[in-house]
């Protein structure tokens, strides 16, 4: 429920729009999209504080389920070369783990080269993916990525 501040009745979630006593009208579902994102950062700072980025280490594999319909693609600046822009694709994931998908989607970006891989998978009805690790730094890292068949 949504009260005003100065102490008029409650207010129910079904009415139109709410008043915040300042004369700023909210509606319902301006509402709702603000109750979801505060739940979705709630989300992310209960989750181990590191946000939802997807980082994998060194060595390191996983088993990632990805969205077909959330992926862009988009130029990046990296902190030690801001000048130059690289060309990323970022997806978004789910980690699986022990046949459990996560209810956190996570963002994975990464270089073209191991788009193309992703996306030719996804392009025939694959979404599953385990992904490998080798290289400690951008400059040597390198990805393996092999549909769940």
């Amino acid at each position: 429920m949504v009260s005003n501040h100065n102490g008029s009745s409650d207010r129910t979630q079904n009415n139109a729009s709410t008043d915040n006593g300042n004369g700023h009208k909210v509606t319902e579902v301006q509402a709702e999209r603000l109750r979801e994102m505060l739940d979705r950062l709630n989300k992310r700072t209960t989750s181990g504080g590191s946000g939802n980025y997807l980082k994998l280490k060194d060595g390191e594999n996983k088993r990632l389920q990805f969205d077909i319909d959330k992926f862009t693609e988009e130029d990046v600046a990296y902190p030690s070369n801001p000048n130059k822009l690289v060309h990323r694709v970022k997806f978004q994931v789910r980690e699986i783990l022990n046949g459990k998908t996560s209810d956190t989607e996570e963002e994975w970006t990464t270089s073209v080269t191991t788009s193309k891989s992703i996306l030719k998978w996804l392009a025939k009805g694959y979404n599953q993916f385990d992904v490998s690790r080798t290289g400690s730094d951008k400059n040597n890292t390198r990805y393996e990525v092999d549909p769940v068949l």
